[in-house]
């Protein structure tokens, strides 16, 4: 930063508009003022002083160091255009080269600012624009494992009962004196022990696939973006069989 004023010169003093001794004094006090307060970093006062200082007596000087106060506020476009004035006002300034080459740095960090600003801008409006991806609800269980399974029970159920009825038929078969008699109650023994036989098997089965049915339900409905499936219960040679295919 330039720290000194030089005077005016005598065809300036005596010009019209030229500036009084009285302005250029002040003017020299506040450019003093304001080198005080930019080797301190507070450059917005350096340059608030610049600005007063240039209204009362407008020495090029005061540009160059208007335009350093500006380039440390960080205000790019204010201090290219301040030094491009400095050069209007004094073309054959000794340090022109030096300047023109500081003129060419700023505009690139001007230009690398704004396409930096441009492109957050431009990520910002797309952020905005993109839809929120929906939350995938929990899966709901169905009340199918619980009337599978209740099925079930009432066939273990009913398999208890023919079972019993199984027992006291044979029971009265053992007591019965009429030998055809005996016999028919025995044959009706062995059909329900039969029948309960198969209850049981098939309530069991169907008590256990409900079970089954509920915890691999749950299983899906625990994990998030899941694909459908489908549960369904297949017949073969074996007995019953849970099948859960995927859609």
């Amino acid at each position: 930063m330039v720290t000194g004023l030089t005077t005016a010169s005598t065809a300036a003093a005596e010009g019209t508009g030229a500036p009084t001794a009285e302005a250029r004094a002040q003017a020299g006090d506040l450019f003093g003022k304001s080198a005080t307060a930019y080797r301190a970093g507070d450059f917005k006062q350096a340059a608030e002083l610049l600005e007063r200082a240039y209204a009362l007596d407008p020495q090029p000087v005061l540009l160059y160091n208007l335009a350093r106060a500006r380039e440390g506020l960080g205000e790019l476009d204010a201090a290219i255009t301040t030094y491009e004035r400095f050069l209007a006002e004094d073309p054959t300034t000794r340090d022109r080269g030096a300047i023109e080459q500081r003129l060419v740095t700023l505009k690139r960090q001007r230009d690398e600012r704004e396409a930096l600003l441009r492109e957050r801008a431009a990520a910002q409006q797309k952020s905005e624009r993109a839809p929120e991806r929906p939350v995938d609800e929990p899966r709901k269980r169905t009340v199918f494992p619980y009337v599978v399974a209740g099925a079930g029970v009432v066939g273990l159920g009913v398999g208890a009962v023919l079972g019993l009825s199984a027992v006291s038929a044979n029971g009265d078969a053992k007591d019965e004196p009429v030998q055809q008699r005996a016999v028919d109650q025995r044959d009706s023994a062995e059909g329900l022990a039969t029948g309960s036989t198969i209850m049981f098997v098939v309530g069991a089965a169907l008590v256990t696939a409900g079970a089954v049915w509920w915890f691999v339900e749950g299983a899906r409905a625990s994990k998030s973006g899941n694909t459908a499936s489908t549960t369904r219960f297949a017949v073969t040679p074996a007995g019953l069989r849970l099948e859960t295919n995927a859609l």
